[in-house]
C-alpha cells in the first residue's frame, strides 16, 4: 500500500540529516529561552522587574509566533523553507547575542522577541518541510521528534542555566550555541529532496486564500488552541498551587510539574507514531484525549505524592500526541499538499498560539483568581474538547486516505 502512497524521494536516507538539523534549531532556540525562568532570582533584581514584567517575558515569545506564523507559512510556500527558516535563524541569533547586552525590562523583552522568530518560522512549516522528505507513514513520528526536540530544549535551559558563574555567561552561551546550529542548518538544509518537483510559484496571498477556505485546516487549528490553553493552565498554576493550596514544597511541587511534563514529552512521539501504525487519527486521539483529562483531573484530586505524580504523567502521555497530530494535517489533506502547507500550517500554528498566549492569561487568570480548582477543571475540560471538536473532522489517516484512492479507481474502471 505505501508505494503507491508515497513517491521514492521520500526514502532518501538524508531525510535524517534535515531532521536532526531541524530539530538542533528547536532545542538550541527553547533552550535559549527559557534560561529566563530557571534564572528568575537574578534576572529579576537584576532589571528590577515586577511579577507581570517578568511574566511577560516568558510569554512574549508566543505572542511572536502567533503574530507571525501565518506570514511564515505563505513566505515558504513562496520562497522556500530553507530561505525563510534561514533569514529567522540570522534574526533570532542576533538577537540572542544583542540579549547579553540588553541592560533594561524592554531591551531585554524586544530581545526576547526577536529571539522566538526562528521557532515561529519552524513551527508553521514543520508539516511542509517534514511532509516533503519524510513518507507518509512517517510524519507523524517526523513532527512528534520536532515537539520531542523542544521539549528537550526546554529541559536542558531550566536544568543548566543556574549552573552558570552569571547571567551574562548563560546569555553568551545560548547565542554561541544558536549560532552553532544555524550555520550547521545553513551548511546542510535543503529545501526538498533530489527528485521532489518543483511546486507552483504564486503571490504570497493566493497561498494564503488557498489554506484559509480549508475547514479541515482551521478545525485543526482550533484542536491546537485548545489544547495548549489547557495544557499551559494547567502546567503553568500546577507548581504554586500544589505550594498554596496542598502545602507541597518547592522541590516536590517542582518534581510533581516534572512528570506532567515528561508524559507529555513522550506522548507527543508516541501519539502520532500510533496514529501512523494504525492508520486512523480520531480513534487514536478522541478516546486518549478523553481518558488522558480524566486522569489529570483525579491527578490534581489525589494527595501529593506518588499516586500524583504516576496520574500527572499518564494523564500528559495520553493527551500529548493532540498537538504534533493537529501540526501534520496540512500534508495530509489533498486540497492543501506541500505546495500550500506552509500557509495552512501558519493557520494551525497561529491558532495554537492564540490558545496558549490569551485563555490561560487573559480570560482563565482573571476569572479564577485564587481559585486553582476552577483553573485545572477548566484547563482539563478546554483539552477535553479536542475530542469534541474531531467530531467533525473527516477522518484522514492513512487507510481512510488509501480507501478513498481505492473507492476512485473503482469508480473510474
Amino acid at each position: 500500500m505505501m508505494s503507491k502512497v508515497n513517491q521514492p524521494y521520500t526514502r532518501n536516507t538524508y531525510r535524517w540529516v534535515i531532521l536532526a538539523v531541524f530539530g538542533l534549531l528547536s532545542i538550541t532556540g527553547t533552550f535559549a529561552q527559557y534560561q529566563i525562568a530557571a534564572l528568575a532570582y537574578q534576572i529579576i533584581p537584576m532589571y528590577d522587574l515586577s511579577s507581570l514584567q517578568f511574566a511577560s517575558l516568558i510569554s512574549v515569545p508566543m505572542l511572536g509566533t502567533f503574530l507571525l506564523s501565518l506570514g511564515a507559512g505563505a513566505l515558504a510556500d513562496r520562497f522556500g523553507v530553507k530561505q525563510v527558516v534561514t533569514v529567522g535563524a540570522i534574526i533570532s541569533v542576533t538577537a540572542a547575542f544583542l540579549r547579553v547586552f540588553a541592560n533594561n525590562y524592554l531591551a531585554l523583552l524586544i530581545c526576547m522577541l526577536f529571539m522566538a522568530i526562528v521557532m515561529s518560522m519552524q513551527n508553521a512549516n514543520a508539516s511542509k518541510y517534514l511532509g516533503m522528505w519524510f513518507p507518509k507513514e512517517q510524519i507523524g513520528m517526523a513532527i512528534g521528534s520536532l515537539y520531542v526536540c523542544n521539549m528537550l530544549g526546554i529541559s536542558i535551559g531550566l536544568a543548566t542555566s543556574a549552573l552558570f558563574p552569571s547571567v551574562q555567561s548563560a546569555f553568551w552561551t545560548a547565542a554561541f550555541i544558536m549560532l552553532g546550529s544555524a550555520l550547521l542548518w545553513l551548511i546542510f538544509a535543503k529545501n526538498k529532496p533530489a527528485g521532489a518537483p518543483d511546486l507552483p510559484v504564486m503571490p504570497v496571498l493566493k497561498y494564503i486564500k488557498v489554506a484559509a477556505k480549508s475547514k479541515v485546516i482551521w478545525m485543526a487549528g482550533a484542536t491546537a488552541g485548545l489544547y495548549m490553553a489547557g495544557s499551559v493552565a494547567f502546567s503553568t498554576f500546577l507548581p504554586t498551587a500544589l505550594n498554596a493550596v496542598k502545602g507541597a514544597d518547592p522541590v516536590t511541587a517542582g518534581a510533581m510539574a516534572s512528570a506532567l511534563t515528561l508524559g507529555n514529552t513522550i506522548g507527543s512521539l508516541l501519539g502520532p507514531v500510533l496514529v501512523d501504525r494504525i492508520g486512523l487519527i480520531k480513534p487514536v486521539v478522541m478516546p486518549l484525549t478523553i481518558i488522558g483529562t480524566l486522569v489529570l483531573y483525579f491527578g490534581w484530586m489525589t494527595p501529593v505524592g506518588t499516586i500524583m505524580s504516576i496520574c500527572l504523567f499518564i494523564g500528559g502521555l495520553l493527551t500529548g500526541g493532540s498537538l504534533p497530530i493537529a501540526l501534520s494535517f496540512p500534508m495530509r489533506l489533498k486540497e492543501i499538499g506541500p505546495a500550500y502547507a506552509g500557509s495552512a500550517g501558519g493557520i494551525i500554528s497561529m491558532t495554537q498560539m492564540a490558545g496558549a498566549f490569551f485563555i490561560p492569561t487573559f480570560i482563565l487568570a482573571p476569572i479564577a483568581g485564587t481559585n486553582y480548582g476552577f483553573i485545572f477543571l477548566a484547563s482539563v475540560l478546554l483539552i477535553f474538547s479536542v475530542a469534541l471538536v474531531y467530531i467533525f473532522i473527516p477522518e484522514v489517516g492513512l487507510k481512510a486516505q488509501a480507501g478513498r484512492r481505492h473507492s476512485n479507481i473503482t469508480s473510474i474502471d
